[in-house]
C-alpha cells in the first residue's frame, strides 16, 4: 500500500506539471519585464519611487492584507515539512530499511512536541477562521473540512502514536494510512500546490510570479 500511494503521488504531480506545459507556451521574448509593480525603463527612477511602489506590493500580499493568516501559514508549511524528514522515529525506520538516515541531526523529542504544537494550533486557527469569519464561511464547504482533517490526520495520528495515548499498534497503523491518504490525494486536490507553488511562481509569467516567467497560458 505504501509503495502504491507513493507511485499514485509521483505519476499524479507528473500528471499536473505536464497539463501545466501542455495548457501553455513559451512567452514571445519583450524588453518590458515586469518587477514589483512597474517595468524597466519606466520613469520610477530614484529609490525612493522604487521602494514607495515595492511597499505598495507587498501592501497587496497576504503579509500586508492579514498577517496573522501570513504567520500561521507560514509556520505551519514549515513544521509540516521539517518534522517528516527530522524526527527520529522516521529515520530509524529508513535507517533499518534503506540505510538513509539524518541521526544524528534529528528532532528531540522536545522539539518534536514544540512543532506538533505550532502545527496543531495553526490548524484551530484555520479551523477557527473557516467557521466564524463570515466571507470565508461562505464560500467553505464540506470538501474544505475534508481537506483540513486529511491535512492533520498524519500529524494528530503522529503524536497519539509517539505518547502511546491508545494502543500503539492501532495508532500506528491509523498513522501509516493517514499518509497514504494524504499521498494519494495531494495530485488531484488542493495539495497540488505543495509543487504548483513554485511552478506557477518561477516557470509562468503573472502578477505573482519571482521572475518575468517563461511560459505564459494559452
Amino acid at each position: 500500500m505504501a509503495w502504491c500511494a507513493f507511485s499514485v503521488f509521483i505519476f499524479g504531480m507528473a500528471f499536473q506539471i505536464f497539463r501545466i506545459f501542455f495548457h501553455s507556451q513559451p512567452r514571445p521574448r519583450s524588453r518590458l519585464t515586469p518587477s514589483y509593480g512597474y517595468a524597466k525603463g519606466s520613469d520610477l527612477r530614484s529609490t525612493r519611487d522604487k521602494w514607495i511602489a515595492r511597499l505598495a506590493a507587498w501592501r497587496a500580499t497576504v503579509w500586508g492584507v492579514n498577517p496573522l493568516m501570513a504567520i500561521c501559514t507560514s509556520l505551519f508549511h514549515v513544521c509540516i515539512f521539517i518534522l517528516p524528514i527530522f524526527l527520529l522515529h522516521h529515520n530509524s525506520i529508513m535507517g533499518q530499511l534503506w540505510g538513509l538516515t539524518l541521526c544524528p541531526h534529528v528532532l528531540s523529542d522536545r522539539a518534536t512536541d514544540l512543532l506538533c504544537g505550532v502545527v496543531f494550533s495553526c490548524g484551530a486557527v484555520f479551523l477557527m477562521r473557516r467557521l466564524f469569519v463570515r466571507r470565508v464561511r461562505a464560500i467553505t464547504t464540506l470538501y474544505d473540512y475534508l481537506i483540513w482533517c486529511v491535512a492533520l490526520g498524519p500529524f494528530v495520528t503522529g503524536f497519539l502514536a509517539i505518547h502511546a495515548v491508545f494502543d500503539y499498534e492501532t495508532l500506528v497503523i491509523c498513522h501509516i494510512l493517514a499518509a497514504q491518504v494524504l499521498l494519494v490525494v495531494a495530485p488531484f486536490t488542493k495539495f497540488i500546490h505543495m509543487v504548483m507553488f513554485f511552478i506557477n511562481r518561477i516557470l509562468l509569467a503573472g502578477e505573482l510570479s519571482f521572475g518575468p516567467g517563461r511560459r505564459t497560458w494559452t
